[in-house]
């Protein structure tokens, strides 16, 4: 209430939306559309629809967007479990950024996944394919025409030699872990030219099927014979100096203050019409 009434005191021109907090970042643009307050990033909708990782793969899919195979789990069902096709990689639906996400989160038989769901909040959970391969992240600024940055790879060290090669939350957020220094955000990655078109243009797509608006991410993997899976939809990515969006930004040549700005103006144009 201390917030909506600060908002109400204020009545700010315009709010640069850095809330990242998971499953309450809905709420934060619900606040902001019912008091008619201009904002930047994507609205509410948006939003809520993209944090639900097996309902936007659900989406893509329609559209004729490659992703993995998926399972959506309510309570360790097992006809659920017994149907899938190992190895998998398990994620709750209602958790973000890596929270939770370990080597262990790779699961290679049944027995594995009901252990593995026992830890899993309310037991909501789903599953996709693990595809082994290249891990690619692709941002993008503006609306009606959106800018796709130049594109980021993990580079996976020495120390991936004999785990799964994925982002967990240690790899993404300890800076003192072994993950962390071994997982290597590559800008601009080293892909061919046909891929970076097909990296491009699903960016594109993705960015309009989901009315992401202003800027957004979306994470693929590049199997063995080059296909392209999208595995994550960021409709709220971290626009902090550390958050990956700026470091392509960047590398394309724009300062912080530039890439803020940036937002800012994709937003006010908008809001503008």
């Amino acid at each position: 209430m201390d917030f909506i009434d600060k908002l109400r005191s204020e009545r700010p021109d315009i709010v640069l939306n850095m809330c990242n907090i998971g499953e309450y970042e809905p709420h934060v643009a619900a606040i902001l559309d019912w008091l008619g307050i201009p904002y930047t990033g994507s609205n509410h909708f948006s939003l809520s629809v993209t944090n639900n990782k097996a309902l936007s793969k659900q989406i893509m899919l329609y559209h004729g967007i490659r992703v993995p195979r998926f399972y959506i789990i309510e309570g360790g069902r097992s006809m659920d479990l017994d149907r899938m096709e190992y190895p998998v990689i398990l994620k709750s639906l209602l958790e973000h950024d890596s929270l939770r996400i370990s080597f262990d989160s790779v699961i290679y038989d049944v027995g594995q996944m009901r252990e593995r769901l026992a830890k899993i909040k309310n037991g909501m959970a789903y599953a996709e394919q693990y595809v082994e391969g290249r891990e690619i992240t692709a941002g993008f600024i503006g609306n009606e025409q959106r800018r796709v940055l130049p594109i980021e790879e993990i580079v996976y060290g020495e120390y991936y030699s004999d785990k799964p090669r994925i982002l967990t939350y240690e790899a993404k957020w300890d800076e003192d872990s072994e993950e962390y220094e071994q997982s290597v955000p590559s800008i601009p990655a080293r892909v061919s030219r046909d891929l970076e078109e097909g990296i491009k243009e699903a960016v594109l797509k993705i960015s309009k099927i989901f009315n992401m608006r202003d800027y957004g991410r979306v994470d693929f993997r590049v199997d063995g014979d080059g296909n392209l899976y999208a595995i994550d939809v960021n409709a709220n990515p971290d626009i902090s100096r550390k958050g990956g969006l700026f470091k392509m930004a960047s590398c394309a040549g724009m300062s912080y203050p530039d890439f803020i700005r940036g937002i800012m103006d994709c937003a006010l144009e908008r809001y503008s019409k």
